[in-house]
């Protein structure tokens, strides 16, 4: 179903700003493995899962917000949560 919204300047200012903050703080969560993996390293890795986990809802929950000051509908916030997932993908990890 197409849209009728039209967006103004500032507002896809923001989306795109938003949308480099998120790829920004998930680059940095999400770093490349070194080495072979240790029993260690995976079961820290998991624990690591959990708590971006909860800084990706975190932030999600703040963009939503943040969408409605500047009258932005919720649809057309990024998606935190894929823009990691993906980020996994590449990497190699998918959904461990």
């Amino acid at each position: 179903m197409p849209t009728t919204f039209c967006f103004n300047q500032n507002q896809l200012k923001w989306i795109k700003s938003m949308q480099d903050r998120i790829d920004g703080f998930v680059e940095s969560i999400e770093l490349p493995l070194s080495g072979e993996p240790t029993h260690t390293s995976v079961q820290e890795r998991l624990s690591r899962d959990w708590i971006n986990w909860n800084h990706c809802v975190q932030l999600q929950c703040k963009l939503v917000a943040d969408s409605h000051d500047h009258k932005i509908p919720s649809w057309s916030v990024p998606n935190v949560h894929a823009t990691w997932m993906a980020r996994r993908n590449r990497l190699g990890r998918g959904m461990d």
